[in-house]
């Protein structure tokens, strides 16, 4: 299976997708099954409608968020580097002359606060290019160039810019490690992110500290706006149902699992790895 047939089954089984397969099926089947097709659209639309709430959004990114609250920079172990991992930004491309950047962002910028903490002396940029986006365009020489400017040495920062996946991104950000004799790490991402990276990142092996970033399950007041659709919503539930798959695919796999960590450098095949969720 390809990264971009993967994407494809992964966007029908998130809200918007299975919500209008559900409305669009549920619209056909009225013509021959009139109460099952009007029960489907009605499925689909209160579902996406749920689905659309920030009380949905924020309850279930709190899930994947809880066990890795925000910390201050002073309080990271040491270590010997700092990894962060891309989908921040959108390197430039074309007509884009600067890298467009999300709300993952914070990433870099934590990483970037983490290294003028002292927490250690090197980056590694770990993040390359989906095969549907511009070709050559890996993220990693992006973050560098972003994170320079806030005050990281060049020198001081490594790339790893083949990965797409973060299964690829543990797979060959530890095989770099490896060829310089760096046996403990300390890993940026998203807090959302942070149980499938941190478990994938132990399978090979390192040794791996957290520092999440970028926390989005924080709840506001609850309100009548709470329970009414909104674009936001929508974005926070479809990201947690897209890291709960994740996880859930990862664990079939064995990729969760400490012990895989040999099998999983020693197996590894570029085209089979392109079947894991990004």
């Amino acid at each position: 299976m390809s990264v971009f047939a993967a994407k494809i089954i992964g966007l029908l089984a998130k809200p918007l997708g299975l919500g209008l397969l559900l409305i669009l099926g549920g619209a056909l089947l009225s013509r021959w099954r009139a109460r099952l097709g009007r029960g489907l659209v009605v499925v689909g639309a209160l579902g996406l409608w749920a689905c659309a709430t920030p009380w949905m959004g924020h309850t279930l990114m709190a899930g994947l968020e809880a066990p890795f609250p925000p910390q201050e920079a002073t309080s990271v172990p040491k270590a010997e580097a700092i990894v962060v991992l891309g989908g921040g930004l959108t390197p430039p491309a074309g007509r884009r002359t600067h890298a467009d950047l999300n709300d993952a962002a914070d990433r870099l910028w934590h990483a970037a606060r983490l290294y003028r903490a002292d927490v250690a002396p090197r980056i590694i940029a770990s993040g390359g290019a989906l095969p549907w986006r511009t070709p050559g365009a890996p993220s990693a020489p992006a973050m560098e160039a972003l994170m320079t400017r806030w005050g990281v040495p060049a020198d001081a920062i490594l790339h790893e810019a083949k990965s797409t996946t973060t299964r690829t991104n543990a797979v060959y950000t530890a095989r770099l490690c490896r060829d310089r004799g760096i046996e403990q790490v300390v890993l940026v991402t998203s807090a959302w992110h942070m149980r499938r990276a941190l478990a994938t990142f132990r399978a090979t092996g390192v040794e791996v500290v957290p520092a999440p970033t970028d926390h989005q399950g924080i709840r506001d007041p609850f309100t009548l706006m709470s329970v009414l659709p909104a674009a936001e919503g929508l974005q926070d539930t479809t990201t947690a149902v897209h890291e709960y798959l994740g996880l859930l695919y990862y664990w079939w796999n064995g990729w969760l699992s400490p012990a895989s960590g040999a099998a999983l450098e020693a197996g590894w095949r570029g085209p089979q790895e392109a079947a894991a969720p990004v």
